[in-house]
């Protein structure tokens, strides 16, 4: 099996397993409320790994359809995440963001056959992150602002934005130079995805510990 091939597996199980720990956790009944602020992603998480293992391990289906869909409802689950973190404020920043990526990804299918999915999803997926750090750094800004002889690793929330940091920081790196490396002989574009399916799997371990570290109150 190559290195390449092991890892994408790896990568794929893994994917599995917030969700079902999420579950558990439900089922036992020690899930908050404020869980619910996750779920919609680790659903998510979880279709992807699945459409992951059946259609692009097993089946050898061509994925450039699904990472530009998939890109649509990622967005919305962390904008559904952030808007329930901070309990609507800053309206009009989600409102911004919501729209500039919305109006990207319907203004990109009328170029679909004229560019690489690589450089029309580098304009989705630079928006996305640049949305993700914003309101980051604005949890981060309220936390400190708030923490008292609390420690961060004992907010579930860390772990998941933790687990967003080094995720966006991959697929931001990956998608803005894609176009080049797949346009460059020299260079193999397997080679850097490696690299993305290596975050994707620290991202998940952050969301089991979160899921894990919740207690209801």
């Amino acid at each position: 099996m190559r290195p390449v091939y092991a890892i994408a597996v790896t990568s794929t199980f893994v994917g599995f397993i917030p969700l079902i720990l999420f579950l558990i956790r439900k089922r036992q009944r020690q899930l908050p409320p404020q869980a619910a602020y996750i779920a919609p992603f680790v659903w998510l998480t979880f279709i992807a790994s699945a459409y992951e293992l059946i259609c692009t391990l097993i089946l050898k289906l061509n994925s450039d359809i699904w990472f530009r869909a998939y890109l649509l409802p990622e967005f919305f689950v962390l904008f559904y995440f952030f808007w329930k973190v901070f309990k609507k404020r800053y309206r009009p920043l989600f409102y911004f963001f919501g729209t500039v990526f919305l109006l990207t990804f319907i203004g990109l299918l009328f170029v679909w056959n004229k560019w690489s999915h690589l450089k029309g999803d580098s304009y989705l997926s630079l928006i996305e992150a640049i949305f993700v750090y914003t309101f980051v750094i604005l949890w981060f800004k309220d936390v400190f602002h708030n923490l008292s002889e609390q420690y961060l690793w004992n907010f579930p929330l860390f772990y998941y934005i933790s687990g967003f940091i080094f995720y966006f920081s991959g697929t931001l790196f990956l998608f803005l130079m894609g176009d080049i490396i797949d346009q460059t002989p020299t260079l193999v574009f397997e080679d850097f995805w490696v690299f993305n399916l290596i975050l994707n799997i620290i991202k998940n371990i952050f969301l089991m510990v979160g899921i894990w570290r919740i207690q209801k109150k």
